[in-house]
């Protein structure tokens, strides 16, 4: 967790009683653009490391929670199951014939995956599936789809979070700096 206290209290300090009323605003202020900047980092860091095949099936993935006058924090949560199988480069299907049937063979970074398959006639043709473990009587297979892996378990392994503290530092000072002096401004005290 990233903390931005201590260098509000230091500037708080400097100033005086009605300058510090402006504090707060300019806070969040300051928290939400510099947590716009961090999740476009942080979307460019998981793209670099997950390898979808569109940059944009990333950006559903983290969603920013922006700074209000009752909770003064902003949050950024990364969707553990958001890329599914068909979405990462890293997938392969290889379709062939196997006696009068056609089968596929999916693999995912060089590990084939046993039962997955890609339905066709779907409107979504980069999904993935597997049939789930059991017997039906009515003879419908019940599938589920297939995620490439867990995003939180490649966060804690590549420290990604760790990438963006420093930056997540340096874009608040940028951005209260500029806050205070905008609202500063606005009330001629500047």
């Amino acid at each position: 967790m990233i903390s931005v206290q201590s260098d509000v209290r230091r500037v708080e300090r400097a100033l005086d009683d009605m300058q510090r009323r402006k504090v707060p605003t300019a806070t969040r202020q300051a928290l939400n653009r510099a947590g716009v900047t961090i999740r476009k980092h942080h979307r460019n860091n998981l793209a670099d490391e997950l390898r979808p095949r569109r940059k944009g099936d990333i950006s559903d993935a983290v969603a920013l929670t922006k700074a209000t006058r009752v909770k003064p924090l902003i949050t950024l949560t990364t969707w553990e199951k958001y890329l599914h199988l068909g979405q990462s480069k890293d997938t392969r299907v290889q379709s062939y014939k196997k006696g009068k049937r056609r089968v596929q063979r999916v693999r995912f970074r060089g590990r084939i995956i046993e039962g997955a398959f890609r339905p066709t006639g779907l409107t979504a043709q980069t999904s993935i599936f597997r049939q789930a473990e059991g017997k039906y009587r009515t003879g419908n297979r019940r599938i589920r789809k297939l995620y490439a892996y867990s995003i939180l378990q490649d966060l804690v392994k590549k420290r990604l979070h760790q990438k963006l503290e420093k930056l997540s530092a340096e874009r608040f000072q940028i951005e209260f700096q500029r806050a205070l002096s905008n609202e500063l401004r606005k009330v001629g005290l500047v």
